[in-house]
């Protein structure tokens, strides 16, 4: 599993704090989907 830092993540995902509440990625297809843990 590739760790990202949270600076990477808001980078893929369009979201920002305060809406920015995930605590792991599971799944990561640049460009299609990503599977996130809560």
């Amino acid at each position: 599993m590739t760790l990202l830092t949270a600076q990477q993540v808001m980078d893929i995902i369009p979201n920002r704090y305060p809406i920015f509440f995930i605590d792991a990625v599971d799944e990561l297809i640049p460009g299609e989907k990503i599977v996130c843990r809560k």
